[in-house]
């Protein structure tokens, strides 16, 4: 949809390397007014999958709603889709663009797992789907969940010599920042989790760039002479490598992420100019084994669609040998 501006109408506007980034993640996420009422969290709407909770957690998705809820377009949507309806939002809090909260029916609080189920009932997923539908309340839901990206983007770490960095600064490539992007949709608190998981020291990102970058001979992250200019796109790919399989490995010691290899398989399909270089770069024997962690063979070369940015590939060329360094030399085998 974001690739073809399908339903352009329905999307608030995005930059093209923002588009690339989100359209990367279509195996992982939903479709525009998707909702799904099967998983532990009793109720997932939009593209991001935002969620009621599980169990007596909060949810994103009513921070989702309650960000239309309080914009001054939107006020007027959420009691037409909602309000009317005997549903609402409470206890919605935390961090912008990542606030959680409860959904409400009736001016009950639906806090607990048995309350919950009430979600499961057609009427909530059919309330999300018709608001959807329409344009305005479609730009308004989708601009919150659009800035996850950017929280990523404005992730920092300190690396030490006064060497304070943003992610981009560091995984500057669009596939870098689609794996991040994943990883936080999925497990948020892996990309900063140094606080929450010890295993994980820096956090994701950060992690991938002590790996590669402090390990320089020369000029190594965290000393006096580091600086931006000396990554090269084979440090990128190296990055990737280790994002790869803290994703798929390292997590697993702290609750993993949902199907790492499958997620990662089919953002790699969505690499411009995929060939088994750019496969090997990133850490895969080949195009082919990334088509097998697709878990759809037969039909995954069919996803392969050319539009994700990556570092770039410096291919060596062998040079003909001159036929003059022929000249003279025995035969293969001669004495």
């Amino acid at each position: 949809m974001l690739q073809k501006n399908a339903a352009a109408e329905l999307l608030p506007p995005l930059s093209q390397d923002v588009q690339n980034i989100w359209a990367s993640l279509w195996a992982s996420e939903g479709s525009l007014s998707s909702a799904n009422t099967w998983d532990d969290s009793f109720l997932s709407c939009g593209p991001f999958q935002q969620t009621a909770g599980t169990e007596s957690g909060k949810g994103e998705l009513a921070g989702a709603l309650d960000y239309v809820k309080n914009h001054e377009s939107g006020k007027e949507l959420f009691r037409k889709y909602f309000l009317d309806h005997k549903i609402d939002v409470a206890e919605v809090s935390g961090k912008q663009w990542m606030k959680t909260g409860y959904l409400m029916f009736d001016g009950e609080v639906l806090k607990s797992q048995e309350g919950k189920k009430l979600l499961r009932n057609f009427a909530f997923p059919c309330r999300f789907v018709k608001a959807m539908q329409e344009q305005a309340f479609s730009k308004l839901f989708l601009e919150q969940g659009f800035k996850r990206l950017q929280i990523v983007r404005d992730m920092d770490y300190d690396f030490g010599e006064g060497q304070k960095f943003k992610l981009p600064q560091i995984h500057k490539s669009e596939l870098a920042q689609a794996l991040l992007l994943d990883l936080h949709l999925n497990r948020p608190g892996f990309l900063e989790a140094g606080a929450f998981w010890p295993e994980l020291g820096a956090g994701v990102w950060a992690e991938a760039a002590k790996q590669v970058l402090g390990k320089l001979e020369k000029n190594a992250l965290g000393s006096k002479g580091f600086t931006l200019s000396v990554i090269t796109p084979e440090h990128e790919f190296e990055m990737i490598k280790v994002i790869l399989e803290l994703r798929k490995k390292r997590l697993k010691k702290v609750g993993g992420m949902t199907s790492p290899e499958k997620r990662a398989a089919f953002i790699m399909l969505c690499v411009s100019n995929l060939d088994d270089d750019v496969a090997k770069a990133c850490g895969y024997a080949g195009v082919r084994e990334i088509l097998e962690h697709t878990g759809e063979k037969a039909t995954a070369s069919n996803y392969r669609y050319n539009f994700l940015g990556r570092p770039a590939i410096r291919k060596i060329e062998k040079k003909p040998v001159p036929s003059s360094a022929h000249e003279g030399a025995p035969a293969s085998g001669a004495p």
